[in-house]
């Protein structure tokens, strides 16, 4: 097959029929180096064109696309694997599988609703005030399609039930409140040593 068509259908398949998708890449014992590199290109391109849409939107310059658009694609991949490694070792903990690689991929895909975004914010100027409910409502819409299939990539890599894999989501949230809690307890009680 041709890596071209073969991106392709990964990209097509990854948005318009993600169940059957990640399905088939779940059964692999781990997604191949290829998947991988399209899931990083999946990545880069949506990190990447989150400035050129906001840009569009708000009809700004575009002079700041020159360092945005670099800044937000290194930031889109710095964010994926930190959520990966995250919900992997949350995973870890319910199943004793990390399957890393897995996460990797199908969490990439998800991210695939929001290439929708460059025409919408297109629609969005082309139809003047009612462009504005129509662009918040799609990028709701697209928000919650987008966490919908990361939920969907963490059960299907885990064979988790939906209950987990809401625990799973909300955990990194819990934890960080305690987190929170237990820095602020600390100086607070540091302080009470000071003078």
């Amino acid at each position: 097959m041709v890596a071209g068509v073969a991106f392709l259908d990964l990209f097509y398949n990854g948005l318009f029929h993600p169940v059957a998708e990640y399905r088939r890449i779940s059964e692999q014992d781990s997604p191949s180096n290829l998947t991988l590199f399209y899931g990083l290109i999946f990545v880069i391109l949506i990190s990447a064109m989150a400035p050129v849409v906001h840009t569009i939107w708000k009809a700004g310059d575009v002079s700041g696309l020159v360092f945005a658009v670099p800044y937000k694609a290194v930031t889109g991949l710095a964010i994926w694997l930190f959520m990966a490694s995250i919900v992997s070792t949350l995973s870890y903990a319910f199943t004793g599988q990390a399957r890393f690689r897995t996460l990797l991929a199908l969490s990439a895909l998800s991210t695939l609703p929001w290439v929708l975004m460059g025409p919408l914010s297109l629609l969005k100027i082309g139809l003047g005030d009612l462009g504005n409910f129509v662009g918040v409502a799609a990028g709701l819409i697209l928000w919650l399609w987008s966490v919908f299939l990361f939920a969907l990539s963490i059960g299907v890599t885990y064979r988790l039930s939906l209950e987990k894999v809401l625990i799973i989501l909300v955990m990194p949230f819990l934890f960080s409140t305690v987190a929170f809690a237990w820095i602020v307890g600390f100086f607070v009680q540091v302080s009470k040593l000071l003078p």
